[in-house]
């Protein structure tokens, strides 16, 4: 970091007060504005190079014993240490050391409202967006649509024959089977695209300015990569399908008749035989290729 010329407040103690009280709206303030650790960090990081007489200030996940260091604490859990830089090295008064408390401290209570909205969203057992945020994030990106004249596709995920996995091998077996599923729909996909839990054994994947034949193309790869999962039992490898609903965005649909789109597509999928990925625009231009040969098999449990 580099301080661009401003005067040191610590000798001043009304000028000092006021910037401390300043940085510690700010960073509070960060609660309703961003949704990343990163930028909570950076933030409590420029305060505290502001507020304290230091060179730097580094974000560690240890303490480095050549400079004084404080703890980050979130929810009773240590995330980390600020390290504090000085030239030549010593320790922080008795002043800094409150200054810099009151300031980490309210990240800290930061970073825990993050947390437990980031929880709040987010499926226990996949990891994926659960039903919530993924109708929130739904609205979101039909908005920007809206706003920047972009496309959106949405693919509807249904696991075949999921009930007899959790009937013949038990809901062990069967929520490391989403669990997997979840996995490589996450890797399979863009960092941008969103893969949500729909409920049960459904997936929802959220596919931004992917329409026409790119969205066609990632819900047939996504289509053959769910094949390769396998799930070993004690009666040998087990082969798992899905089908896929792929439907496109147009105004002045709302979520719920996107969605339902999607929905009928998967439901002429399934009637038509499943393990296929059907559209609601209509018939495919080609022929769905022949199953890969598995990778090696996922294990259950």
């Amino acid at each position: 970091m580099t301080r661009p010329g401003l005067p040191h407040h610590m000798n001043d103690g009304a000028t000092f007060t006021a910037q401390l009280t300043g940085g510690v709206r700010r960073v509070a303030a960060l609660a309703h504005s961003v949704r990343d650790e990163d930028t909570v960090l950076r933030a409590l990081r420029y305060e505290l190079y502001y507020a304290l007489d230091v060179d730097d200030v580094r974000y560690e996940p240890r303490q480095d014993p050549t400079w004084p260091s404080l703890p980050l604490i979130v929810d009773n859990r240590r995330r980390g240490v600020l390290v504090f830089v000085t030239h030549p090295p010593r320790r922080l008064s008795e002043d800094e050391i409150d200054a810099a408390a009151a300031l980490i401290e309210t990240a800290a209570a930061v970073l825990a409202l993050l947390e437990a909205r980031h929880a709040a969203r987010i499926d226990s057992l996949t990891g994926a967006l659960n039903h919530g945020a993924m109708l929130s994030r739904l609205e979101e990106e039909i908005d920007r649509c809206r706003r920047y004249r972009t496309g959106l596709a949405c693919l509807l995920i249904d696991l075949d024959d999921f009930k007899a996995i959790n009937d013949r091998w038990g809901h062990a077996t069967g929520d490391s089977v989403l669990r997997q599923v979840a996995m490589l729909l996450r890797t399979e996909f863009r960092a941008h695209d969103q893969v949500a839990r729909y409920g049960g054994d459904e997936f929802v994947v959220l596919l931004p300015h992917a329409v026409g034949p790119r969205a066609e193309i990632a819900a047939r790869r996504a289509l053959r990569r769910l094949r390769d999962i396998h799930v070993v039992t004690d009666e040998g490898r087990q082969p798992l399908s899905a089908s896929i609903g792929l439907a496109e965005w147009a105004e002045p649909e709302t979520p719920a008749e996107l969605l339902a789109k999607a929905d009928q597509a998967l439901l002429a999928g399934k009637r038509g035989g499943k393990d296929q990925l059907r559209s609601a625009s209509g018939e495919w231009p080609w022929e769905d290729p022949a199953p890969e040969m598995p990778n090696e098999p996922a294990a259950a449990g």
